[in-house]
């Protein structure tokens, strides 16, 4: 394994040589991994942007996380993710497979920065289907944990032009944690009834939510006399 990392540092995103590298990888030990940390760290942006890159980045992460390695592992994409434009083209194709994996207390680091961002980040398509990507695959408790640090701003998330798509993302996954934030928004619904963007998401919530929150919602909306409740009814 000695030359291991200087093939990672040499790795042009080729095929052949993505695959040599993954079973290099499956077999290194924990000693070998710490060691090529650097060079994923270093080539995280290159690595994400091609596609036998990321098979060797995921292969990187799958290993340290099956060694309980998780401290790498965020760091590895918490010291790039406050790079926003990069990380709305690549690092989330990057990192989407490990919300497959990982549990909430590894991923919780890396998840407060994407609630943070992610107006920001669901403002490009790529980045945006990424994201969508990224929660469906992702275990239960982790959507739950996601949607609960998004709650806090959700409203201000509901009324923007790019903020209202991500939460749609989230909406869909018809689960629990869906109607966690389902109830959230019906119970300010006075408020994002009003706002253009924002009732465009109540529309999608009475349209992909449970039955029960559309009903809750439709009540809801009842109380307000507001021109979207009265449509909303009517469309049902």
């Amino acid at each position: 394994m000695a030359n291991l990392q200087g093939k990672i540092a040499a790795f042009s995103g080729d095929q052949t040589e993505a695959l040599h590298l993954c079973d290099l990888l499956e077999n290194a030990s924990v000693a070998d991994l710490e060691k090529v940390h650097r060079e994923f760290r270093e080539r995280l942006f290159f690595l994400s942007e091609h596609e036998f890159g990321s098979l060797l980045l995921m292969k990187f992460c799958a290993r340290i996380s099956d060694l309980n390695l998780e401290e790498p592992i965020i760091q590895l994409l918490a010291d790039h993710i406050a790079d926003l434009e990069r990380m709305k083209m690549t690092l989330l194709n990057g990192i989407g497979s490990l919300f497959r994996t990982l549990n909430v207390r590894q991923l919780e680091p890396l998840m407060r920065l994407i609630a943070f961002n992610i107006i920001n980040l669901s403002s490009d398509p790529r980045s945006l289907a990424n994201f969508e990507s990224m929660v469906q695959i992702a275990r239960y408790d982790v959507q739950m944990c996601l949607i609960d640090m998004i709650r806090p701003c959700v409203l201000d998330i509901a009324r923007d032009k790019n903020g209202n798509n991500a939460l749609q993302s989230l909406i869909i996954l018809h689960n629990g944690a869906s109607d966690f934030l389902v109830n959230t928004m019906a119970n300010n619904i006075t408020s994002l009834s009003h706002h253009p963007y924002a009732s465009f998401v109540i529309q999608k919530c009475l349209h992909l939510g449970s039955k029960r929150n559309v009903l809750f919602i439709i009540f809801e909306l009842s109380t307000t006399g507001s021109a979207l409740g009265i449509m909303s009814c009517n469309r049902l």
